[in-house]
């Protein structure tokens, strides 16, 4: 009976000790359970940091960039500005300096009235100048004393547009050449007259028939060239003036019409001026005037007359 005891204590004590240690194995393995969460816990709230710190910098950077732009435009904007103030007082200063010039020379012109009639005489005793405005008329007193030269009257015909151009540019000489090179009584670049199919300089200065021609046909390839500016842009104002067919067909001759385009699409912000000062502006306003109908726009027109 005592042995039988023994044996049941035995047993007793066995499975606790079993028990015991399938709890303490169950704790360990909830403990590695409850790490193993938190570690992966601890992961995520990492990744999603570093995700918002991203966004975070991302974002500063946008904003920087976008102050940085506004600085750059703010800046932009003041020196624009100050750019058109510094354009405003030049245009001021230059329009005062031509006013105390004009002053000038009509204090000089009262003084040189102011004195004696024979200097008078001998002021008034001058040839007649070609003048295609207005002619100056003689009066009948000093009909004897003075030297008549012919001049001609034009009208607002092609032909009247062709001479008063051509005076402008050579005062209807043929055989001139300027500094810059520029041939003939219309003042042609070399390599327009190649464009033209005229390859010897030479024989276009002795030839004035083959001037008119080129002048003729350049004409032509300018129209061409502006034909849909032309369209857009005759009747419309540019700094005061209102833009004619003549009046771009002369501003090409002076300038080209790949800079008269640029002008008349800028609104006469884009200029150009020659070697000797003139602009595209002042052409369109002294060649408005004139009928310039009769010139066909042709794409490649050559000179026949070779």
């Amino acid at each position: 009976a005592r042995g039988a005891k023994i044996q049941e204590r035995n047993a007793k004590r066995a499975s606790r000790k079993n028990e015991l240690r399938k709890k303490s194995l169950q704790r360990s393995r909830s403990r590695e359970r409850s790490s193993k969460q938190s570690k992966r816990r601890k992961e995520r709230k990492n990744k999603k940091t570093g995700y918002e710190r991203s966004k975070k910098k991302s974002r500063e950077r946008s904003l920087k960039q976008m102050r940085s732009k506004e600085r750059a435009n703010k800046a932009r904007v003041g020196r624009s500005t100050a750019i058109k103030r510094r354009n405003e007082r030049t245009k001021k200063l230059r329009s005062a300096k031509k006013n105390r010039a004009q002053m000038r020379i009509r204090e000089r012109r009262a003084k040189i009235k102011s004195k004696s009639s024979g200097k008078l005489e001998r002021a008034t005793k001058q040839k007649s100048v070609l003048n295609y405005d207005q002619p100056t008329f003689i009066k009948d007193s000093n009909f004897q004393e003075k030297e008549w030269v012919n001049y001609i009257l034009l009208d607002q015909s092609f032909v009247g547009f062709k001479e008063a151009l051509a005076f402008k540019e050579s005062r209807g000489r043929y055989r001139v050449v300027n500094s810059f090179g520029y041939l003939g009584k219309y003042q042609f670049g070399v390599s327009t007259l190649k464009l033209l199919g005229v390859y010897n300089p030479s024989n276009f200065l002795l030839c004035p028939e083959l001037q008119e021609e080129a002048f003729v046909v350049n004409l032509k390839r300018n129209k061409w060239v502006l034909r849909r500016d032309i369209k857009r842009f005759v009747g419309h104002k540019i700094k005061g003036t209102i833009v004619t067919e003549s009046g771009i067909l002369a501003a090409a001759h002076l300038a080209g019409p790949g800079s008269v385009k640029r002008y008349l699409r800028s609104d006469g912000a884009i200029g150009f001026t020659d070697g000797f000062g003139t602009d595209i502006a002042s052409y369109l306003q002294k060649f408005s005037a004139f009928d310039t109908s009769a010139v066909t726009a042709e794409r490649h027109p050559k000179v026949n007359l070779l």
